[in-house]
């Protein structure tokens, strides 16, 4: 019996268990709603809730209607808490409102500054507080300091509570120190040493003489990617066709003080050009001449550089002789170290220019960027003339960036190039001082900038001060006069000089000069100009009477000038390799009493060598007459010295008078010759510069009638050595030279200091 009971009773269970079960899997039978009551509210507008629900008087709603209205209101963010609940035909919605912030404050931030801090914080004044908003915030305040390098910040959030549901919002910010590179590794290297590899890549380990340099010493992911770029561009240049860096792993020291960065190389072999080809698919093309114009060559060590250059050589020359869309496929087949390669010649598919955008040019205006442009809407898209243009906008020194690109426009054969720039400062407060042994302490500080009201103007003072002369000088640049190609120049001076050990008389000059200047044809520039000034001598009886001749109290100085250069410099900041030429004429007559002609010429050469070295080679010369039957003036003649033959002073090599008095020549000459290299391996910002210069000044004799002179035509040469630091603060030179060659009248100063400033 008791049994059967208990089988009963078993049977019951499972009966109501399954009837439950099949009760709850029926969906929740909705109810008309009659009324909607809200609790709690003190801010917030009741329609305001009603707008988020799914729901509304007199409809019906089930279960998950009110779960699905809860969950909507949990997510405006206005709300701490929320229920609702169902009373009788009623649904009651109970709310507790999230305070309102009263003041969002920064404690502790003294690097960065609250602008830079405050767009990152989404959290304000008179909005509703959130603490997942905060913990975003929080979030995006830590990776801002991580992007500057302070890995070791922490960021905790404070809420202060105020009367009325109302919070004070403080970040209590602990920046800690930047943290550095301590130690860059690589892995696999053989062919290259650790340190040649560093002096390579844009990173750099932290040294305590870099406290104030530019060099990338932080940690920054981007840099680190470029970096891998750059390594495999190096192995790629030397030969190492199939080199691969695996990986790149910047671990965080434990206690948080550095990085430890590791690249992983594998370098494979090392190939020479076994063969050079050049092909084409398309008919009409003569390859005849093509090969040789390539600097890849059989027997060479293979390298991409030379391979992207010969590319570019290729379109440019193709597209000049009417083959706009040109392209070239490079193939190249590695076997047993020999690169055979293949330049394969291709009618890529017609895209034309459809519009040029830029990007991040706040100060700048557009058309001083695009007249940089040599193509425009409309054109064949030529990567050979963008690659060129893009250039031409990093030369102008407006940038700190400069980064383009391409996207296919309103239709296939349309293309929308977008140039993303970053400005950067043009403006520039430089500072001059220098010590000669005959003159004194002498200094000049000058303002500058390059980019006036944003429209490529450049405007600059300088006032010159020393202890025996001063003078200001105001210069107006335009670079694009009249809205052409023509760069116009205007300039007004002041100098006054007082006599001493390389003049017999004061003198003070005061006038203005205009130019222009335009290319003649690539890398070929003219320039014309006409000056004139006021100039008056005092004192001149005090040497001599004769010298009343050469020097009058008052003339009056109207000249015209041309010069042409020639410039395929690959730099004009930081030259590496290339050269300038120029030529230049004076000829003072054109009005005024005075007549006179002077001709010079120049040029420099540069020659890269390994480690970043450079050797710069420097000549100058010139020679001056007089005409008309006029006297050549003293302060006409050619003065050698100072910036021009380092080493002596200012005006401090040539025969003089019995007193002392310098009396220069009509004819010069300088030749220099210059090694420069990093400081320390991989720096981009000091340059230990070793050099030597020579000079003669020639034709000094019968120039003051009735003095005798030493007529010696004599060589004078020095050698020395010179530092460039590219602080913080700006460039800083600093050269000492000790003469080799002299005579017993030159006076010498061996010691020049100077450096510039941004702002």
């Amino acid at each position: 019996m008791a049994h059967a009971v208990r089988r009963m009773t078993l049977r019951i269970a499972i009966c109501a268990t399954l009837v439950l079960g099949f009760a709850m899997a029926l969906p929740a039978r909705a109810q008309v709603v009659r009324d909607i009551i809200i609790e709690g509210i003190q801010r917030v507008e009741p329609e305001t809730i009603e707008a988020y629900l799914t729901f509304s008087r007199g409809e019906q709603a089930d279960a998950d209607q009110l779960d699905e209205s809860l969950k909507v209101l949990f997510q405006t963010g206005l709300f701490a808490d929320i229920t609702i609940r169902r009373v009788g035909e009623d649904i009651v919605i109970a709310v507790q409102e999230n305070a309102l912030i009263n003041q969002v404050v920064f404690e502790g931030n003294d690097a960065v500054e609250e602008d830079r801090l405050r767009p990152e914080v989404r959290s304000s004044p008179r909005g509703f507080f959130s603490r997942s908003e905060v913990d975003a915030d929080t979030n995006r305040l830590l990776n801002l300091y991580q992007r500057l390098g302070r890995f070791a910040a922490t960021v905790e959030p404070k809420i202060i509570e105020l009367t009325d549901n109302r919070v004070n919002l403080i970040f209590e910010i602990n920046e800690g120190d930047i943290t550095r590179i301590q130690t860059i590794n690589f892995i696999g290297n053989r062919a290259f040493s650790d340190a040649q590899l560093k002096r390579r890549i844009i990173s750099k380990e932290e040294r305590f003489w870099r406290f104030l340099s530019r060099a990338q010493q932080t940690f920054d992911e981007d840099r680190i990617a470029a970096d891998r770029d750059v390594l495999r561009d190096f192995y790629t240049s030397e030969g190492y066709a199939d080199v691969e860096v695996t990986s790149s792993n910047a671990d965080l020291l434990p206690d948080k003080s550095g990085f430890l960065l590791t690249f992983t190389i594998k370098e494979g072999l090392r190939y020479r050009v076994g063969d050079v080809q050049v092909t084409s698919d398309i008919v009409d093309l003569p390859l005849e001449g093509l090969a040789e114009m390539l600097e890849t060559e059989g027997g060479d060590w293979y390298s991409s550089t030379k391979v992207d250059e010969d590319i570019e050589t290729l379109i440019e020359d193709l597209r000049k002789k009417n083959y706009p869309f040109i392209d070239v496929d490079v193939q190249t087949e590695l076997d047993e170290g020999d690169a055979y390669v293949t330049f394969a010649l291709f009618d890529g598919p017609p895209v034309y220019v459809e519009r040029i955008d830029f990007v991040g040019n706040v100060r700048t205006v557009d058309e001083v960027i695009r007249r940089q442009f040599g193509v425009v809407p409309g054109d064949p898209l030529n990567n050979a003339l963008l690659r060129q243009s893009i250039d031409r906008v990093r030369a102008l020194g407006y940038f700190s960036r400069v980064d383009p690109s391409i996207e296919t426009g309103s239709a296939p054969d349309k293309a929308i190039i977008t140039t993303e720039v970053e400005e950067s400062s043009t403006g520039s407060l430089n500072f001059g001082l220098g010590y000669s042994t005959l003159d004194g302490t002498f200094g000049q500080i000058s303002l500058g900038e390059t980019n006036l009201f944003g429209e490529g103007l450049n405007a600059a003072i300088a006032l010159r001060v020393g202890r025996r002369d001063y003078g200001v000088d105001l210069n107006f640049t335009d670079n694009y006069f009249m809205d052409r190609e023509l760069t116009g120049s205007f300039r007004v001076f002041y100098d006054k000089s007082r006599s001493s050990g390389t003049r017999l008389y004061d003198l003070e000059s005061f006038g203005s000069s205009v130019s222009f200047a335009y290319d003649l044809a690539p890398h070929l520039t003219q320039s014309v100009g006409y000056s004139i000034a006021q100039q008056k001598s005092k004192n001149t009886r005090t040497a001599a009477n004769e010298d009343l001749i050469l020097q009058p109290n008052k003339s009056t100085v109207s000249a015209v000038s041309h010069s042409l250069t020639y410039d395929k410099r690959d730099s004009r900041v930081f030259t590496t390799k290339g050269y300038t030429l120029s030529t230049s004429q004076t000829i003072a007559g054109v009005g005024g009493d005075i007549r006179y002609y002077k001709i010079g010429v120049g040029g420099t050469y540069y020659i890269p060598l390994p480690r970043e070295a450079v050797v710069r080679f420097t000549t100058n010369g010139g020679i001056t007459r007089a005409f008309g039957g006029k006297k050549l003036r003293l302060s006409d003649h050619y003065f050698l010295g100072g910036e021009s033959l380092r080493g002596f002073a200012s005006s401090g090599v040539g025969p003089r008078t019995a007193k002392g008095v310098t009396a220069g020549g009509r004819e010069f000459w300088t030749a220099s010759a210059e090694y420069a290299r990093p400081l320390v391996a991989g720096s981009r910002t000091t340059r230990l510069r070793f050099f030597a210069d020579s000079g003669s000044l020639r034709n000094t004799q019968a120039i003051l009638p009735g003095r005798t002179f030493n007529k010696k035509h004599s060589i004078r040469s020095s050698t020395g050595m010179g530092l460039t630091w590219l602080s913080a603060v700006g460039p800083i030179n600093l050269d000492y030279a000790i003469p080799l060659q002299k005579e017993d009248y030159d006076r010498t100063d061996r010691f020049l200091l100077s450096f510039r400033s941004s702002f």
